[in-house]
């Protein structure tokens, strides 16, 4: 089966209670131009539901490392290996003991229903539903939820948003008041008790949109609880202005350790870059002071050669001397016939001794 439309059309609620009554099984895929969700039925009962925004994943991911205090990389570890496999992961938390089968089932079907209902909230988008032959995988802790629970919520819950949001925005502060202070130390569960859980992340610094984000609560049980801590006088909210001024202290702080941390890395990176001109130059001075040498010797050579040569043409010259006039020269001018410059004078003079012999 496959069924599409715009929100405009047919409402979300008719379209959950088509599903229902044809008992389908598949998922519902929404989109409202700027972020997408989808809803997973099985034999028309609830079973799983996502937003971009809002992932059942990721919070449970923040209880198991933040209430349940389990290593994150030990849990990122897990996750990544049940990856796309939600039923498998769920129940090897429950086989490892992280939490308890009753207390999942309890976090997984309330953040189901959160993030669907929240779904309802969407006054144009589209939606189209693709039939499965099963979506085991994609049920946590083997939850399911009748689809007249979620609408019937969700009609209630669309009034409460809207008052809601005439106190809270995601970007409001909020600090606790004095007798109310609390123990922020104090480790309370989301599940049992969400307003109070709440009410020990209120830091005076953190804007609502932070809590969302960062928090294992929906982003509906967190406005809700913060809601009812304004009715109960438990927290206040800060000014605009003072709000402000506390965004922008807090962004001046991490754009200073930013810059700190860039500072050091570009100390360090320019270091190990003098540190290699050295060396480049040190290598270029030392191939010249080789080259220096290879041509000094050379150089040497060069001269040492003609000087040698000379003095073996004069040691000849003496030699062809003796030959030809019987006696050793007077001193070296007596040589002069005889000094031998090339070759070409060596062998013609090798030629006129054997002549003047014969004769």
């Amino acid at each position: 089966m496959v069924l599409s439309g715009t929100l405009r059309e047919f409402i979300l609620a008719d379209v959950f209670q088509l599903l229902t009554q044809q008992k389908i099984t598949g998922k519902l895929l929404l989109a409202n131009g700027r972020s997408e969700g989808f809803v997973i039925f099985q034999n028309g009962l609830v079973v799983a539901a996502q937003k971009d925004d809002e992932k059942l994943i990721s919070k449970l991911f923040n209880y198991l490392v933040t209430i349940k205090k389990q290593k994150p990389s030990r849990m990122r570890e897990l996750f990544t290996s049940f990856e796309g496999n939600m039923c498998g992961l769920t129940t090897e938390i429950i086989n490892r003991n992280y939490i308890s089968k009753q207390d999942l089932n309890i976090f997984s079907e309330s953040l189901t229903i959160d993030i669907a209902c929240s779904l309802f909230l969407w006054s144009s988008g589209t939606y189209r539903f693709n039939s499965m032959p099963a979506v085991d995988a994609f049920i946590p802790a083997g939850i399911s939820v009748p689809v007249e629970n979620i609408v019937m919520e969700a009609m209630r819950r669309s009034d409460e948003w809207k008052r809601m949001l005439q106190s809270i925005s995601e970007q409001s502060i909020f600090v606790r008041s004095q007798k109310d202070a609390g123990d922020s130390s104090r480790e309370i569960d989301p599940i049992t008790d969400p307003d109070g859980y709440i009410l020990t992340r209120i830091d005076g610094t953190s804007p609502v949109k932070d809590f969302v984000s960062g928090l294992c609560l929906s982003e509906y049980k967190i406005y809700e609880s913060i809601y009812n801590l304004l009715e109960a006088k438990s927290i206040t909210t800060l000014s605009d202005r003072i709000s402000q001024s506390v965004q922008a202290a807090l962004h001046k702080k991490e754009r200073e350790r930013t810059s700190s941390s860039f500072s050091v890395i570009y100390s360090i990176l320019a270091a190990i870059g003098i540190i290699l001109i050295i060396m480049f130059m040190a290598l270029i001075v030392f191939k010249k002071v080789l080259v220096s040498d290879a041509s000094s010797n050379a150089y040497q050579s060069e001269i040492a050669l003609p000087s040698s040569l000379a003095a073996e043409k004069l040691s000849i010259a003496k030699i062809y001397y003796r030959a030809l006039n019987g006696s050793e020269p007077e001193d070296l001018s007596s040589l002069k016939e005889f000094r031998l410059v090339t070759d070409q004078d060596l062998n013609f003079h090798k030629i006129s001794i054997k002549d003047k012999q014969k004769k």
